[in-house]
């Protein structure tokens, strides 16, 4: 019984001890297949965050190494060229005992912040030639406290990442605040939604290839609301952006086919842009399409009541507060509303 008790007492003063963090993610250009110079430029981000007071910073998805961009132009189907582009693709990704996560792990200890880091991320031994969509989580120690293999890639990603696991979705202590991090689509399944209920963080980071912003089409926010009243936690996400000189050096044929995709005059590959989310549904704060910055929250743990686990979508339960939700595209305000399916 004394145990239980002590037990009891350790999670109150975890969740007292991290009342207010500010946190952020990146909405900033990588360099495709570029490990060594995408890591440089995290680092000077992990510098200019703990400036402004941030505690833990997340990355898009993908940013060390890079997206498999030649899906989004119609190139797998493409055998011949397939393979030289997937050896380029396995080249360019990382190892988890490497020199590029050794380098962040020093600065988040030197800086005192927390890293959920995208990267592409080798298997071990005879598996070497195996690429994860990887979730790296380096706590302000400079420790790897879980890494997420991104459960199935979506479509033809598949011929790029292979298949991870779901026993990794799972809460990890950072800054004093329970932290859980799954990935763009994997963010859609509604099994994942529910064991993020169930873990009951008090963020949520979701990396992503995804786009932010509904007035200009983006979709994304819908997902991140539906997660943030779900799980009952922040929501941070951040999409993809890839510098222009490093896709022509890394592979000039990909370079000419993705400006042919891209909006005119864009100044990278990938629309890039992030937002943040309350565990209402409230957007807290949403970039433009290839802006660059850190998109920053406080989580108040105060405001984080935990998770009404195994709600469906179809499931109803009551806000309190006042608040402003997108309900099928919708408006809807009010205080104390009991429904909002």
């Amino acid at each position: 019984m004394k145990k239980v008790i002590v037990a009891g007492c350790m999670l109150l003063s975890m969740n007292a001890f991290a009342d207010q963090v500010k946190v952020a993610t990146l909405s900033a250009p990588s360099h495709y297949l570029n490990p060594g110079q995408s890591t440089n430029d995290l680092i000077g981000w992990m510098k200019k965050a703990h400036s402004e007071g941030i505690k833990i910073l997340s990355t898009p998805e993908a940013y060390i190494g890079g997206y498999p961009l030649w899906n989004y132009v119609e190139k797998t189907i493409n055998i011949v060229d397939g393979e030289k582009h997937k050896a380029a693709f396995i080249n360019g990704s990382i190892d988890l005992n490497g020199p590029e996560v050794k380098k962040i792990r020093s600065a988040a200890k030197k800086y005192n912040i927390g890293v959920i880091l995208g990267a592409n991320l080798r298997g071990e031994g005879g598996d070497r030639n195996t690429v994860y969509n990887a979730i790296i989580f380096i706590d302000e120690n400079g420790e790897v406290v879980n890494v997420h293999r991104k459960t199935s890639g979506s479509h033809t990603e598949r011929q790029y990442w292979s298949y991870g696991e779901a026993s990794t979705i799972k809460n990890v202590t950072i800054q004093g605040l329970q932290v859980s991090a799954v990935q763009c689509w994997e963010a859609r399944n509604p099994l994942t939604v529910s064991q993020l209920a169930l873990n009951a963080p008090d963020v949520v980071f979701l990396p992503t290839g995804d786009y932010f912003n509904e007035e200009l089409g983006g979709l994304y926010t819908v997902e991140m609301r539906y997660i943030g009243r779900n799980v009952h936690s922040y929501v941070l996400s951040s999409s993809i952006m890839f510098n222009w000189d490093s896709l022509g050096k890394s592979d000039e044929d990909l370079l000419n086919e993705w400006k042919k995709v891209m909006p005119p005059k864009a100044p990278a590959a990938g629309l890039g842009g992030g937002a943040a989310v309350d565990p209402h549904g409230v957007i807290l704060d949403i970039t433009k399409p290839f802006e660059t910055r850190l998109v920053t929250t406080v989580v108040d743990t105060d405001k984080v009541k935990g998770s009404l686990a195994l709600h469906s979508i179809t499931d109803s339960y009551r806000l309190k507060g006042d608040y402003t939700l997108y309900v099928d595209g919708k408006k809807i305000t009010g205080n104390g509303v009991e429904r909002i399916y």
